[in-house]
């Protein structure tokens, strides 16, 4: 990596990291109720930060990190994001990944550079998350699917949906474009603790994957010296699996 290439691989670990970290946020000030929503209509009346007034937008928070976090680690692989691949279907643009990573590879290479350096601490890091990275790739995949099919939201849908097939294409072909219109406020508050308990936890998951494999990526991109200019480097928080431009 280039420095230019460097600085827009840092951005993009910024802007993914945010979406995940907002969503943890509202999830956590869901349960926790630490803090009351601003009213200035009805200044007597407090409110609470609720699935009611927070789950949804949160929930795109959730998607769109993981879009944007498979998409930073594509331009960790490939250096930048192919035309094709600027698309938002998270399930193709991982499989976009899991096609370009070659782990085994990656494994292989680190352990050789951590044996020829092994006071080195980031390939020593990195030597041990290795062994793990099939894992983080599982979890990346399986939590991918859950959220780009609303796997969460089947049951609570219920019979608060319509369905309008305007263009008559319903039993015409199996592909079709009806419209599905959501009752949000019935569904969304058929949501209880223990479900916001459940997202929260696949966000830290989702956190904990992607910035463990990112954080491989990274070391592997600063033991080929050959591929990066002196001075510009992405160099590894260790204690937090981020990466900062040095």
């Amino acid at each position: 990596m280039n420095k230019r290439e460097i600085k827009i691989a840092n951005s993009w670990i910024h802007f993914s990291q945010n979406y995940f970290n907002l969503a943890e946020l509202a999830l956590r000030e869901m349960l926790g109720k630490k803090y009351n929503v601003f009213n200035g209509i009805e200044t007597h009346k407090v409110l609470a930060f609720t699935p009611d007034n927070t789950l949804i937008a949160t929930l795109y928070n959730v998607k769109h990190g993981i879009e944007a976090n498979i998409k930073t680690l594509i331009i960790f692989v490939n250096k930048k994001l192919q035309r094709s691949e600027r698309i938002h279907n998270s399930k193709e643009l991982f499989n976009v990944l899991k096609n370009k990573l070659n782990l085994n590879k990656i494994k292989k290479e680190i352990k050789n550079a951590y044996l020829a350096d092994p006071k080195n601490i980031d390939l020593s890091f990195a030597d041990l998350e290795a062994d793990y990275s099939g894992k983080w790739l599982d979890n990346i995949e399986k939590l991918t699917d859950k959220f780009q099919h609303l796997e969460f939201l089947k049951n609570k849908i219920e019979n608060n949906f319509e369905i309008e097939d305007t263009d008559n294409t319903v039993f015409r072909y199996p592909a079709n474009s009806m419209k599905i219109e959501l009752d949000y406020p019935e569904i969304i508050a058929r949501f209880t603790e223990d479900d916001i308990k459940k997202i929260l936890f696949d966000v830290y998951e989702l956190k904990n994957s992607f910035n463990s494999l990112g954080y491989l990526l990274d070391v592997h991109i600063n033991i080929m010296p050959q591929k990066i200019k002196k001075g510009s480097t992405i160099t590894s928080d260790t204690s937090s699996n981020t990466s900062v431009t040095t």
